[in-house]
């Protein structure tokens, strides 16, 4: 049997009479009003339009949130009594129901009454941290319509699995950050890659569909990144990608769209508000399926109720069919290629068009003191990285006499990750593509056993010569082979570019231009050097830091005079440097007297 699945969003189910009996004039066509036949008329109205196009197709229903307006019981109640009604006419299992809450389902007097009986007990706990209390109502809801228990601490709340063909919608709750007085929407970022990652084991090679309330791409704001926490929403969408999501259903806007957003790798459906009185006018999309041996798509209907069409004595108008495309919109979704069935990795983010403005950032112009790299999605989500899983260490560390320091970062557990390794690697690409390097290096080197592995997406896709060098400090790790270039550069190499991950004061780089590989960098025109982390004191970050004329403390007699370096970072993270000199081993009583941990990255025998 053909399969259908009706999307709607937002029907905003309101109270007809405010606390003083007061006509409240809703702006949405579903009520409490028991007695108005607009309502149950609306309802059948729905339901014939259904079983007209689909009577001969097996039902599915996804509701992605603002089921009511203010949350209030007497709302849900008539919620509960029009989609009973819906799920009966329709003859929909309720198996095949997907419910998720939006933000006005969430009560805000239940959930700051929770907060201040509490706050003498809970001082710290904060109000949108009460999520069982804030959404109490609509897990009675809930229950009573799909006879199961409503987790509203999880992230997940349920699935709709279609087996036959490999796909899944997952049910998520956007509502982390709501409270009294609304929110953004937003995901609890300390368990939501880790529920990802479970349904992932479960569902490894499934297509899959995040179904929220939220959208996370906007058709109005000037910055078109929706309703969301923007620290949030870099980190939602970069774990959707890293897990191969292909496509997000949300509501929230009240406008239809039917998006691919290229940069993402991501469909976006927002199915519009099914009972909106004005503009935007009700929508919803009724979702079938195509599927064969090659391919597993999604065909899009949309309806939209026109208000100028009343036909009937009721004033909401009539529904029409209209084809989506002709609003610029997609009314096709390609899921999975030949390769369903199994795991794929994907990029994390696009290499161009993220930046604060929105475009690209060209420099090409601007002389190299000026440049510098700016790239919020990705800085930020780099930074994250290292915050939420603790890579950033305080103690005292040591990669050699004159290299010592009150802070590091374990950057090594960022590679022990393939989707936080997938996204270093285009963190890199990232800066190679936005400050217009692509076409301006012959030769790549990945410095550091770091360096090596982060560096080898840029060399495929740049296809450049590529040699790798480990750092002074772990050379007795490597055999003679590994510690030099073994490439002869007669001239065919004028400009380099080397990849690091970690960048101080750039001392390193420059005895590896001045004196390790002297003869190979002899007659390199420039070198361009790209790190994942700049930690050095300089706080006006630009290309031309790491030269000699740029360092005002210059240490001639443990460092080496270079003057053609163009130098960018991904993140800047100032570390706390050894406040003593080369005598460092009689004054710090910590090193002298062993009064807490010295952490050493090199043999002190032979130095």
């Amino acid at each position: 049997m053909n399969k259908v699945i009706i999307h709607i969003s937002d029907l905003h189910v309101s109270l007809h009479l405010d606390e003083d009996g007061i006509n409240t004039k809703p702006n949405f066509w579903l009520n409490t009003d028991d007695t108005e036949e607009n309502n149950n008329f609306f309802i059948n109205n729905f339901c014939s339009l259904i079983q007209k196009h689909y009577s001969e197709f097996q039902k599915f229903l996804i509701i992605s949130g603002d089921i009511c307006d203010k949350a209030i019981q007497g709302e849900f109640d008539s919620a509960e009594k029009y989609l009973k009604k819906i799920i009966g006419e329709l003859q929909i299992e309720i198996a095949n129901i997907l419910i998720i809450p939006g933000d006005h389902d969430v009560n805000w007097s239940d959930c700051n009454s929770a907060y201040e009986n509490s706050r003498l007990k809970n001082p710290t706990k904060k109000a949108y941290e009460y999520q069982d209390e804030k959404l109490a109502k609509f897990s009675v809801f809930y229950r009573n319509i799909l006879n199961k228990d409503f987790i509203a601490s999880s992230n997940i709340i349920d699935k709709l699995v279609f087996e036959d063909i490999k796909l899944v919608f997952i049910g998520m709750n956007s509502n982390n950050l709501i409270q009294k007085g609304g929110g953004e929407g937003a995901f609890n970022t300390e368990t939501f890659k880790a529920d990802i990652e479970e349904l992932e084991n479960l569902y490894s090679g499934y297509s899959k569909i995040a179904v929220m309330h939220h959208n996370l791409f906007a058709q109005y704001e000037p910055s078109h990144k929706g309703q969301w926490n923007q620290d949030n929403r870099i980190f939602t969408l970069s774990i959707l990608q890293s897990f191969n999501y292909k496509c997000i259903l949300y509501g929230n806007e009240h406008t239809f769209s039917s998006k691919f957003h290229d940069e993402y790798k991501l469909y976006a459906l927002d199915s519009g508000s099914l009972t909106s009185k004005e503009n935007p006018r009700p929508s919803f999309f009724a979702i079938t399926f195509d599927n064969n041996c090659e391919s597993v798509n999604l065909n899009l209907q949309l309806f939209v109720c026109d208000n100028s069409i009343r036909n009937n004595k009721y004033k909401f108008g009539s529904w029409i069919k209209p084809n989506i495309e002709d609003y610029g919109d997609k009314n096709h979704i390609e899921l999975a290629g030949k390769s369903i069935g199994t795991k794929e990795t994907k990029d994390l983010l696009p290499v161009s068009d993220i930046s604060d403005s929105g475009k690209e950032t060209s420099i090409t112009n601007l002389s190299s003191g000026d440049k510098y790299y700016k790239s919020s999605d990705f800085s930020t989500m780099l930074y994250n990285n290292i915050k939420e899983n603790k890579l950033f260490h305080s103690g005292h560390f040591h990669w050699s006499k004159t290299s010592r320091a009150h802070n590091w970062i374990d950057v090594s557990k960022i590679l022990e990750n393939s989707r936080d390794l997938l996204l270093a690697k285009k963190s890199i690409i990232d800066v190679i593509e936005k400050c217009g390097l692509s076409d301006k290096f012959d030769f790549v080197i990945g410095l550091g056993t770091e360096g090596n592995i982060i560096s080898t997406r840029a060399v495929i896709k740049y296809n450049k010569p590529f040699s790798f060098l480990p750092y002074s400090y772990r050379y007795d790790e490597h055999n003679e082979f590994e510690k030099k270039l073994n490439f002869s550069n007669n001239g065919n190499f004028k400009n380099v570019l080397i990849i690091t991950d970690v960048v101080n004061d750039g001392r390193t780089i420059r005895k590896l231009i001045g004196k390790r590989e002297k003869d190979f960098f002899k007659d390199v025109l420039k070198i361009y050097v790209i790190t994942l982390f700049y930690t050095g004191d300089e706080k006006d970050i630009n290309a031309d830091i790491l030269n000699h004329r740029s360092i005002k403390n210059f240490d001639s007699e443990n460092d080496e005079i270079v003057n053609n370096i163009e130098f960018y970072s991904v993140v800047n993270i100032k570390v706390e440097k050894c406040p003593y000199g080369n005598d460092y081993e009689s004054e710090c009583l910590i090193y002298k007297d062993k009064l807490d941990c010295v952490h050493l990255f090199y043999d002190e025998k032979k130095s």
